[in-house]
């Protein structure tokens, strides 16, 4: 068994293995490592539709599913066919990856849409040759990728196990992430500060390039060091290889709030960590231009109630540039979730009482929306009718304006408060006898530790 710890861009490739006895030695097949672009696959779970089917179990949806072995394949023989996935909304992309069965394009297009009708071409390629490509071109805006098979390698039709969209850091005009200054110098057009390209650090082994050393390297270069989020919104899946060559650690300005004698080391990985800010063997990468401004959201998502079967959609709004979104579950990240506002697949009653909030993130750090909680109504029993809402609605007390009946009214924005005591109590009055199988609450702060329904 071989194991490469962290995978990089270079380790993509053929590995074989030579397996030697005493009676000789065979070589293996080779096994082929691809390296997925960094951040979300865009079109991972995505609704996706073709310009033709060949058959049951060969379905587009198959080229979205994140399953390598399951596959779409359209109808032998016809030039063009299409495959296409809506992404949900408009978004940034700049690289599409195509994992091909046998039956490939020799000629094709990526094209992209905001409305799925009228058709932009992203990129061309007239030399297709199967297997995995990745199709890299200038960050395109769209809600609708496609990919528009011209010429077919094969007698057969078009068949890909899956197609995914990613939106990578690259190099560029100002539409880019990175504009590359100079050999030295590059600029991110998303926090507007402009970078050096390389780590400066003492070469010799286990010298100290301290905080205090980094700071003054910076100040004499017209510079000044990054703080820990600067560092980290151009680290991970924002650090380009095209903008800095090699990996970089840098010290920031940002002191560890438990130890007065730590700071924040930042590596081109994403990784962070507190040393001491005199005595650890660090570099830098110096920095200039304003600080930016962490995010604001301004608007909260709001929780939302639906009926079994249907969607739900959650939305923030939140001040700052170069936002970014990432949307969570239950506290776990949502795949393709990016945008500024996230709707649910189809509901079933086991997603009642989730929990979803989204973290904004700029150059200047990244915030987190307070919880929105999902209410399912109708689950019960395979089906159902909401028998509450609207009904008459009357309480052991009232707080204020609190009234009883906007527990009743479908709207999660309001609410019944009782007095400041134990042994309280609402009731809806539904009209008639009616048979109830379950009954959702969706609380405010103030819930109840014991509790009964009752009849």
């Amino acid at each position: 068994m071989f194991t490469i710890p962290q995978a990089q861009s270079a380790d993509a490739g053929a590995y074989t293995v030579v397996v030697t006895n005493g009676a000789g030695s065979v070589t293996s097949a080779a096994a082929t490592l691809t390296i997925a672009p960094p951040g979300p696959n865009l079109a991972l779970h995505q609704p996706a539709t073709a310009s033709s089917t060949q058959g049951g179990g060969l379905e587009a949806s198959n080229a979205t599913d994140g399953d390598l072995t399951t596959r779409w394949a359209s109808a032998g023989g016809v030039d063009p066919s299409w495959l296409q996935v809506d992404l949900g909304a408009v978004k940034p992309f700049n690289t599409v990856v195509l994992s091909w069965e046998a039956a490939f394009a020799a000629q094709y297009q990526i094209q992209v849409s905001n409305d799925g009708q009228t058709w932009s071409v992203a990129a061309s390629n007239t030399t297709g040759h199967g297997g995995v490509e990745t199709v890299i071109f200038p960050t395109a805006q769209g809600r609708f990728v496609r990919m528009f098979g011209q010429v077919r390698a094969t007698s057969f039709g078009y068949s890909l196990f899956e197609l995914a969209a990613y939106n990578v850091a690259q190099c560029g005009g100002a539409s880019e992430r990175y504009t590359v200054l100079s050999t030295a110098l590059v600029k991110d057009n998303r926090s507007g500060l402009t970078w050096q390209r390389a780590e400066t650090t003492f070469t010799d082994q286990g010298a100290q390039f301290t905080q205090p050393i980094a700071q003054s390297t910076c100040a004499s270069a017209g510079m000044r060091l990054p703080t820990q989020a600067e560092a980290l919104a151009i680290a991970g899946d924002s650090n380009a290889a095209c903008a800095f060559p090699l990996p970089w650690i840098t010290w920031t300005s940002t002191a560890d709030p438990a130890d007065a004698t730590r700071a924040f080391v930042v590596g081109s990985t994403g990784q962070s960590t507190a040393q001491v800010a005199s005595n650890f063997p660090g570099g830098v990468v110096c920095t200039s231009g304003s600080a930016a401004a962490a995010p604001a959201i301004t608007t909260q998502p709001a929780s939302v109630t639906v009926a079994v079967g249907q969607t739900a959609t959650f939305s923030v709004v939140a001040s700052g540039s170069g936002l970014t979104y990432q949307w969570s579950k239950n506290g776990a990240a949502i795949a393709a979730a990016t945008a500024a506002s996230y709707t649910t697949p189809a509901t079933t009653a086991a997603d009642s009482g989730a929990r979803f909030t989204v973290a904004v993130t700029s150059a200047g750090g990244t915030v987190v929306s307070t919880a929105a909680t999902l209410t399912v109504t109708g689950g019960g029993g395979g089906g159902g009718t909401l028998l509450s809402q609207g009904r008459p609605a009357t309480a052991s007390s009232v707080e204020g304006a609190f009234v009883a009946a906007n527990a009743v009214d479908g709207n999660t924005g309001t609410r019944w408060a009782s007095a400041f005591t134990s042994s309280e109590w609402i009731q809806v009055d539904l009209g008639a006898t009616a048979t109830i199988t379950r009954v959702v609450l969706n609380w405010e702060a103030a819930f109840a530790t014991g509790y009964q329904i009752q009849t």
